[in-house]
């Protein structure tokens, strides 16, 4: 990138971050953290350069251990900056198991935050951006490390970040629960093997679970009897895996954008639906799923022991949900170029008002079900009550336990159904009457989730893929119309899965591609080649 385009850089970014600032609850927040070994698991401490953390070979597991919690008033204490938060190598001591541990895991993560905050290759960045993320990154937090604990007994919230991300990515929301009376903690949840410090989202983090409730269950001010579990992405499947155990310890569940809700449970990209669907009846907490809009549920909708309020944004990117994808929408509207300024001021605002959302939804979630808080109950069904369907910027809708389908869609309605509903609608009114009612939708309200690229994708793939093909090749020229880009995002969907495992649901995946761009020769040839295999 050429400097003299970003003479607008070095805007005051000070004020842009102090305005992403959220509303915090009543009460102050301190932070602390520490290290923790896990005596009875080891860890293979060897780099790929040969290097070790301890020495050589297999060592103890060592925990990383982030908690916020509710504190006294601290006169004159000053907050923590936002990359505070990364700094975890100088609470490692000296201790060579865990000093040359933290250094890496340190460096990784300001690299991953790098990548996600500035959003373009390392290659490509120069001063102004790094000079942009480091003021960013000065900004201040909402807690104030190592503050004296409020007097008081308070539930429990463990968070775990996603795939590829870093253990602070949702400080925010760990800091609004912490001044709305929670303790919240959060790790690193580094793979077990070793192989990378990318999270292990499997029996090492469940497994890290069971260590952090144990030392958070020892501070005075923790009540783990009341206790929770929250993730993102990678870390929501992971939330699914935790509470399909056998006596999993959870009261209740805080899923964020699994990415798997737009899709059927028996699409074999993610692997935690077969746990869930393998022990539904453990499924009996409360469970409070965000995602977008385009979400038919179908997982979830199967969990009908548990009490489940669905959350969804029409406009709410997947990283959103989180801090740190809020933050990178910050940065951008304030590196925009002028012609994309008002674009990109907007979207920050979009980012931010649902990231704001999602910590107001929880923290009344929480409080209803962690609580027994009648005023926050109150308020939840209140908000459910006052959230129409369509073109909305977002809907939270209930679904109580023994329930396992939205209300039927009327085929007399002139009101289009939601995305939950439009395979009921296909079977009521048939795939011809479905196309032209679709196309009377679309002319005028062409921003409904019915319309969206990710549920075009998935309808196509789910009807091909179930053998309807009838119905799949009379909706596809709607489809591959309004959606001109879903066979090309199909086709880079196949193109990120190696496994050969996966052979029949590349086939389906392509067939459908197929139907939307029946002209397309790559899709046509990758289609000839999978045949040919």
């Amino acid at each position: 990138m050429l400097a003299p385009r970003r003479a607008w850089l070095l805007l005051p970014l000070l004020a842009a971050a102090a305005a992403a600032q959220w509303e915090p609850g009543p009460l102050r927040v301190g932070f602390t953290r520490h290290w923790s070994l896990d005596p009875a698991r080891t860890y293979d401490t060897t780099y790929a350069d040969g290097t070790t953390y301890a020495g050589g070979g297999q060592a103890p597991r060592p925990i990383l251990v982030n908690v916020w919690y509710p504190a006294m008033p601290a006169k004159d204490a000053a907050p923590l900056q936002r990359g505070d938060y990364l700094d975890v190598s100088s609470c490692a001591g000296a201790d060579a198991r865990l000093a040359a541990f933290a250094r890496a895991l340190e460096a990784c993560a300001r690299g991953v935050v790098a990548d996600e905050l500035l959003d373009e290759p390392a290659a490509e960045r120069d001063a102004a951006d790094e000079a942009a993320l480091a003021q960013m990154l000065s900004a201040p937090a909402l807690a104030v490390r190592d503050a004296p604990p409020l007097i008081g007994r308070y539930p429990l919230v463990i968070y775990h970040p996603g795939y590829g991300s870093s253990y602070e990515d949702d400080a925010a929301f760990c800091e609004r629960l912490a001044s709305a009376g929670y303790v919240v903690a959060s790790s690193a949840y580094q793979q077990a093997d070793g192989a990378s410090f990318n999270i292990d989202a499997h029996d090492g983090s469940l497994r890290d679970f069971d260590l952090l409730i144990r030392e958070l269950s020892a501070r005075p001010d923790v009540d783990a009897a009341r206790l929770a579990l929250a993730g993102h992405s990678g870390g929501a499947h992971t939330a699914f895996r935790a509470q399909a155990r056998a006596q999993a310890p959870w009261d209740a569940l805080v899923i964020l954008d699994t990415t798997e809700d737009y899709w059927p449970a028996r699409e074999p990209r993610w692997t935690h639906p077969p746990d869930v669907l393998a022990a539904p009846g453990n499924f009996r907490v409360p469970m409070l799923v965000a995602t977008g809009r385009e979400a038919i549920f179908d997982l979830v909708d199967r969990l009908t022991s548990a009490d489940r309020w669905y959350l969804t944004f029409r406009e709410l990117d997947h990283d959103a949900f989180i801090e740190q994808g809020v933050l990178t929408a910050e940065l951008a509207a304030q590196r925009a170029p002028p012609e994309a300024a008002e674009e990109s001021r907007d979207a920050a605002r979009t980012a931010r008002q649902g990231f704001d959302r999602v910590c107001q939804t929880a923290r009344l979630f929480l409080d209803s079900n962690l609580k027994a808080d009648a005023a926050a109950a109150a308020a939840l069904s209140a908000l459910a009550a006052s959230c129409p369907a369509g073109d909305v910027p977002f809907r939270l809708e209930h679904v109580p336990s023994g329930v396992s389908a939205p209300a039927p869609w009327d085929p007399a309605s002139v009101v289009p159904p939601e995305p939950r509903q439009l395979r009921g609608a296909l079977a009521a009114l048939g795939a011809e009457e479905l196309v032209a009612r679709l196309e009377v939708w679309h002319a005028s309200q062409p921003q409904l989730p019915i319309f969206g690229l990710t549920f075009s994708m998935s309808l196509m793939w789910d009807l091909v893929d179930a053998g309807r093909l009838d119905e799949a090749r009379a909706l596809a020229p709607f489809y591959g119309r309004i959606q001109p880009k879903a066979a090309g995002v199909v086709m880079w969907i196949v193109g990120l899965s190696a496994a050969p495992e996966r052979e029949a649901w590349k086939g389906s995946m392509l067939q459908a591609a197929a139907l939307l761009a029946p002209d397309d020769a790559e899709v046509k040839a990758a289609l000839e080649a999978w045949r040919k295999r």
